[in-house]
Parts: structure tokens; C-alpha cells; sequence
């Protein structure tokens, strides 16, 4: 059995991911523009890379919209890249709950993207899946 494209359950795991990266984005927003924006020549070189994977994770959320697969993989893979890199350099993950919170669209798209892949695919042969051939 496999979901259809027009039932209720396949429109939820559509639309949650769609809408949890919205508020991710909007949340991201109010935290960088909130304390007075992003000024890139101020950063050091650590902070350079731990912002382009923060980043890079970010537009994971915005090409989840048309590719759910690939845009799922690109924001929990660099999300998990940002965390070890963090790991790494600081000796622990970053504090607080924002960072897993910006992980989760990412997982729900990769979700989606695994459920519309279960559907059994059409045969090659041309015959419908319960005909029984004599």
C-alpha cells in the first residue's frame, strides 16, 4: 500500500516540511537582522566556515521546496558538518535549541521525499500488477 498524491497524509508530509522551513527562515531572519545584521569582515576565518555551512544548510530549506531529496540531504548534511566542525574547533555543540530546530524541516523534506519514492512503480510490461498471467 502507498499513499496517494491526493490524500490528506501525503498533502500533510507535502506541506509540513514547506512550512516548518518558513518559520525557520523567519526565525533566522529575526536573529540576524534583530541584533544589528551580519557584518562579514568582522568574522574570523573559523567563523567564515561555520557560517557557510550554517548557510549552506539554510538553502537546503529553499531547494527542499522543488527537490525535497536533494534540498533535505544539503540541510541536514551541513547542519551534521556545522555541529562537527563546531565540535571540533570549540571542544562541544553549540548551545541552545535554534541549531536542531533548524535541522528539522530538513529531515521532514528527506521523509517526504522517502514516502513518494515508496510508491510501486508501473510495469514495464504493460499488464496491471494483479493480473494473473496463465
Amino acid at each position: 500500500m502507498y499513499l496517494r498524491e491526493s490524500g490528506a497524509i501525503y498533502r500533510i508530509l507535502k506541506w509540513s516540511p514547506r512550512i516548518a522551513s518558513i518559520i525557520v527562515w523567519a526565525l533566522v531572519l529575526l536573529i540576524f537582522f534583530g541584533e544589528g545584521g551580519l557584518n562579514p569582515s568582522e568574522l574570523r576565518e573559523i567563523e567564515i566556515v561555520m557560517m557557510s555551512l550554517f548557510w549552506t544548510s539554510c538553502a537546503g530549506l529553499i531547494i527542499g521546496w522543488r527537490w525535497p531529496g536533494i534540498g533535505g540531504m544539503i540541510s541536514v548534511g551541513f547542519m551534521s558538518a556545522f555541529f562537527l566542525f563546531e565540535s571540533v574547533v570549540n571542544g562541544g555543540l553549540a548551545h541552545g535549541w535554534a541549531f536542531e530546530v533548524i535541522a528539522f524541516p530538513g529531515w521532514l523534506f528527506l521523509l517526504f521525499y522517502l514516502v513518494r519514492k515508496l510508491k510501486p512503480a508501473d510495469r514495464q510490461d504493460g499488464r496491471a500488477e494483479n493480473t494473473v498471467s496463465n
